[in-house]
């Protein structure tokens, strides 16, 4: 039960007493909170284990099988006991085994590599503590879902309520085969987290103030705003941003640090406040010259990031330095590289974090937070433009691979090392190898925008040297040869293999400062002999997505028409003549700005088509075989030109409609939390059960991203959300049109809609409380943002999307899907219809697959 705290944050955010009685259809309790905290006394470690070995399917897929949390969404759970089987099907049956870990140790066992695992905790009182557990991808605390530790990282720390008598743990397992956890206990109403700081390095001499990031947990029953907890501010402490932080909840906000002279070796700073465990942030000095931490704001979601800097070394040569940017693997980070790369005289080094040591693997979050790095250091180290280059170490290696395809037009040269090309080479991810109908081939699609390969004649454009051990036993230096044979079957000309006899994933052969495989002495030869062209004639350009990668030089794919599929550029400007022609594949609409080619004059151009007649397809029918070229002359002013599909052909007009798709607003589910500062919307309209799941779904997706991106987002209550505000941030509703009260103003003529006891998906109506859905949708009144839906028909409905989470990687979600909450027993087959809007945001028919 959530109940009112003795002193609620400011009015406009929400009064304490609407929390509780609406979320969840309680009454508010009369008294405030006790000021006395009870917790428990001292640490206490969970050592008695029921384990159940791997059951169902395990992995990052849109759908997987698996009974427990079928049993969870149904409400069917229940404690296990000692030698309790669990139905796998006919005749097949596993049985939960009792084991006892060490004290203040992990429980280790081959049974939890993908396992389960449970315990329990008898509390003599209601009291909050912190929750340490690691080694999992989701736990379940009395039913309620809270965030992975699955990298067993030592600063995960979250508030939890205990009931009187006992309380619940269910652990999903992951492939290190340990679990542990423990109870801690809560010293104040708001803890801050010290162990997760995002904090830069100040250079000697300079005056600045900085950006940091900072944990902070709220252990109360009830919601507050931070600054109000915070108090009044004594002048000499941090002031915490003012933010709604639901119960029981952690969020990692942004402070300023004001600047101080950096004569000392360390700057202090301190966070005090009336209810708040008091903190110490510290930053290092370091010499002009050195390698330092460099933290930014994030477009994405405003949040602390950081990446590590390394200047050149003087004499520099004339003119601006190089940059190579460097893409760490899986488990480090940019600190770690202090070591690893030695200073140039004609190069700066830039090593970006991928908002964590795993984070993304360089995609998505990952892949926004390499390009921010890259321009803020470009800024930062005045570095030329023109002699930028990508760099990277196994989960690195792949991000060189996937990210070098995708801006093809930012890097002179790329250095992949030990790295894979794909999830499915590398992993063997989940893939419909051979679908077997409409809805297995959607879901396919979604996978496009991590298959490099598909984007191989955009390394045409670019030097790449390949780099790998051949004892390599992380990597197999097949997966260097695969991208190798790749390159070659498309043309390549400006590729070199690098394999280092012996070497295994890491290695350093030399004795100079740094690792031989970072400090590649043969790569940074190959980079210096690369930069860009300041316009090339010829474009080759591909696209699986356009508000992932749209343009390359001067040409610009604004719309597709099959949508995640390959889309291709091929054109070229010959000044002498001022005549532009090429070919294009499964686009709908582009645009050129031939500026830095030519002056403004007389301009022919040449358009035919390319590839399948499908790929000409529109909302209207095919495009005739005879009308699949555009020709024409004009005087060109030096504008940019606009070109569209149409019946009859290409035809020049106007630029892209801001109300369509476009690369400033896509499509697919996850995008919505990928820019514009999302807001997360907790529904209060419905039940009790399905308030609180909202709230907790909400809080759950949060902590995700706190863990997984560095960062967490605004979450405030549907009551408390004023459309008119802020009219181009994305927002994520949790809920349906009859639980959330954001609905109507925001998805007004959705085409995919749900409310209780039914879906719509067009002119089909699927009915019953156990259905989940998700859409994207552009938000009415804005040109730039996203408005998404995520939830169900009834309580099991919303249940079923609790572990769907679209905030990892290599996890692919279309516009839309309808699916029944059975989806953890048969998986795909739960979906009643999936797909992709129209470039118009309609639904069309040819990107919509229907179970039926």
């Amino acid at each position: 039960m959530i109940e009112r705290e003795g002193k609620p944050g400011p009015v406009s955010l929400l009064c304490v007493a609407l929390i509780s009685a609406v979320l969840l259809g309680a009454a508010a309790p009369g008294g405030a909170e006790p000021t006395d905290l009870v917790t428990i006394p001292e640490k206490v470690v969970l050592r008695d284990w029921l384990v159940l070995p791997p059951v169902g399917e395990t992995g990052r897929t849109p759908f997987q099988a698996n009974p427990i949390p079928q049993a969870v969404v149904e409400g069917t759970w229940s404690p296990p006991v000692e030698g309790a089987p669990v139905d796998l099907g006919p005749g097949k049956q596993a049985v939960w085994v009792s084991l006892q870990a060490p004290a203040d140790a992990p429980l280790g066992s081959d049974l939890l590599r993908g396992g389960w695992a449970y315990t329990r905790f008898d509390s003599d009182a209601r009291q909050r503590v912190l929750l340490h557990a690691r080694g999992h991808s989701i736990a379940y605390v009395n039913g309620v879902p809270r965030v992975t530790n699955v990298y067993r990282t030592p600063y995960v720390k979250i508030p939890v309520l205990l009931k009187e008598g006992a309380n619940h743990f269910l652990f999903r397992c992951v492939r290190y085969g340990t679990i542990e956890a423990r109870l801690e206990p809560v010293t104040h109403d708001v803890m801050i987290n010290p162990g997760d700081y995002t904090i830069p390095e100040a250079v000697r001499g300079d005056v600045q103030p900085f950006d940091a990031g900072v944990v902070v947990i709220n252990t109360t029953t009830s919601a507050l705003d931070l600054a109000a907890a915070q108090g009044s501010e004594d002048g000499t402490t941090l002031a915490l941003p003012s933010r709604w932080m639901p119960p029981l909840s952690i969020a990692k906000v942004p402070v300023r640090l004001p600047a101080q002279p950096a004569v000392a070796d360390t700057l202090t700073y301190e966070i005090r406040g009336e209810r708040i465990s008091p903190a110490t942030l510290r930053v290092a000095v370091v010499e002009p010259g050195e390698y330092r931490n460099v933290t930014f704001r994030s477009k994405v979601e405003g949040s602390v990031q950081y990446y590590g800097f390394r200047p050149p070394r003087p004499p520099l040569d004339d003119g601006p330095p190089a940059l190579m940017l460097h893409l760490h693997g899986a488990g480090d980070e940019a600190f770690h590289y202090r070591e690893k790369y030695y200073a140039k005289t004609w190069c700066a080094i830039a090593s970006a974090t991928n908002r964590r040591p795993f984070g993304f693997s360089w995609e998505d979050w990952g892949r926004v937070d390499a390009i921010e790095v890259l321009d803020h250091t470009l800024a930062l180290s005045e570095a030329d433009p023109r002699r930028v280059y990508l760099g990277g170490h196994s989960m690195g290696g792949h991000g060189v691979w996937i990210n070098g395809a995708i801006f093809p037009d930012r890097f002179a040269a790329i250095g992949p090392g030990a790295g894979w090309q794909d999830y499915w080479t590398y992993t063997g991810a989940a893939y419909f190898d051979s679908p077997q109908n409409p809805v297995q081939e959607m879901l396919n699609l979604c996978t496009n925008t991590s298959r490099p390969a598909l984007l191989a004649d955009n390394y045409k454009q670019m030097g790449v040297l390949i780099i790998h051990g051949d004892a390599d036993q992380v990597v197999s230096i097949d997966e260097a040869y695969a991208m190798r044979d790749l390159l070659d079957q498309h043309g390549h000309d400006d590729l070199t293999m690098s394999i280092e006899p012996g070497g295994g994933h890491v290695y350093d052969m030399t004795p100079e400062v740094g690792y031989s495989c970072f400090d590649h002495l043969e790569l940074f030869e190959f980079f210096q002999r690369h930069s860009l062209p300041a316009a090339p004639q010829r474009i080759d350009f591909t696209t699986v997505l356009p508000s992932i990668n749209d343009r390359c030089h001067w040409a610009r794919v604004e719309q597709q028409v099959r949508p995640f599929e390959p889309s291709r550029v091929q054109l070229q400007l010959d000044p002498g003549r001022r005549t532009l022609f090429g070919s294009l594949e499964n686009v709908a609409r582009f645009s050129v700005d031939p500026s830095a080619l030519i002056t403004p004059g007389k301009l022919t151009y040449l358009f035919g088509r390319g590839g399948d007649p499908a790929d000409h397809l529109t909302p209207d029918g095919p495009v005739p075989a005879d009308a699949a070229t555009g020709e024409d002359s004009l005087e060109w002013t030096g504008e940019p030109l606009h070109f569209h599909l149409g019946p009859d052909g290409w035809q020049r007009g106007p630029g892209l409609d801001l109300a369509r798709k476009g690369p400033h607003r896509g499509g697919s589910m996850k995008t919505v939390l990928l820019a514009n500062d999302p807001i997360l919307v907790v529904g209060t309209g419905g039940t009790a059960e399905e308030n609180q799941w909202a709230l907790h779904k909400a809080r759950y997706d949060n902590e995700t991203m706190w863990y997984r991106g560095n960062s967490s987002f605004t979450i405030v209550l549907d009551t408390d959300f004023d459309p008119k505000q802020e009219p181009d941030r994305n927002v994520l509703l949790y809920g349906n049109a009859d639980t959330n009260r954001a609905w109507d103003a925001l998805l007004p003529d959705s085409p995919v809609s749900i409310r209780s006891g039914e879906a719509r998906v067009g002119d089909r109506v699927y009915a019953g409380p156990d259905l989940a859905a998700a859409a994207i949708r552009p938000r009415p009144g804005s040109s730039t943002a996203s408005v998404a839906f995520l939830g169900g028909t009834g309580i099991v409905g919303m249940r079923a999307v609790d572990d769907l989470s679209i905030l990892y990687a290599r996890v692919f979600r279309p516009d839309f899907a309808v699916f029944s909450a059975d989806c953890w027993t048969v998986a795909e087959e739960a979906v009643r219809a999936v797909g992709f809007f129209g470039n118009d945001w309609h639904l069309w028919e040819e990107t919509t697959a229907y179970s039926d």
